[in-house]
Order: C-alpha cells, then structure tokens, then sequence
C-alpha cells in the first residue's frame, strides 16, 4: 500500500462521503496518543475535522496492537467514514481494515518500518 499522511487521508476520504458535514465522523488509531508527534497530528486532525462540521475521535493503543484492532473495530461500529493510523503490526490489523472496507470505510495505514 502507497504511504499516505492520516491527516490527508481522512480528509479525502471523509469528503468524498454523501452524508451531511454533521453526520460525517472521522477517526484516528493512534500507537501512543502520549508522544508529542502523535499528540499533534490528532489535534491538527481535530481541527480540521470540526472546521468542516465533521465529528472527530482519536483512540490510543498505547503501544498495543490488539487494542489498535480494537479500536478499528470500535471506529466501524461507531460509523467512521474514514479512518487513519499509524499501524505496529500491519499483519494484526489487516483484518480489520478488511472488516472496515465491507462496512464502506475508508482508510489509511502508516507503519512503522525497521531501519537497518
């Protein structure tokens, strides 16, 4: 998959929905919501979001891939239009962005390579 920023992702995805700016929701996985980066971009995503009329939810793994499943399933259930992550294990979570793509959710994946 073609890495693509979270932030630009929910916003392309999310107005690419039909429904109304005060039903469109928004979502992010974050791995660590504590870390400054992460921290940032969700308020950025925030902003935007409510700039648009669109609810907006960050959930933290805290550094757990099955809590990041978790939250993905949560976001679906929740009816994210679109959500973004920065995946720990892109093999753990696939089935559930395989689960959000059957729902009609959108989504982007950033992971996390190891660098030699």
């Amino acid at each position: 998959m073609k890495h693509v920023p979270p932030i630009a992702a929910l916003c392309l995805a999310a107005s690419a929905a039909t429904v109304s700016a005060q039903e469109t929701m928004v979502g992010f996985v974050s791995p660590i919501a504590s870390q400054p980066g992460q921290a940032l971009a969700s308020e950025i995503m925030e902003k935007m979001a409510g700039d648009l009329g669109w609810q907006y939810r960050m959930l933290d793994a805290n550094l757990s891939p099955n809590r990041q499943v978790s939250h993905v399933d949560t976001l679906v259930t929740l009816g994210a239009k679109a959500i973004g992550s920065w995946s720990l294990d892109p093999n753990a979570v696939a089935a559930a962005y395989t689960r959000a793509n059957e729902q009609g959710c959108r989504w982007s994946v950033s992971t996390q390579q190891a660098r030699a």
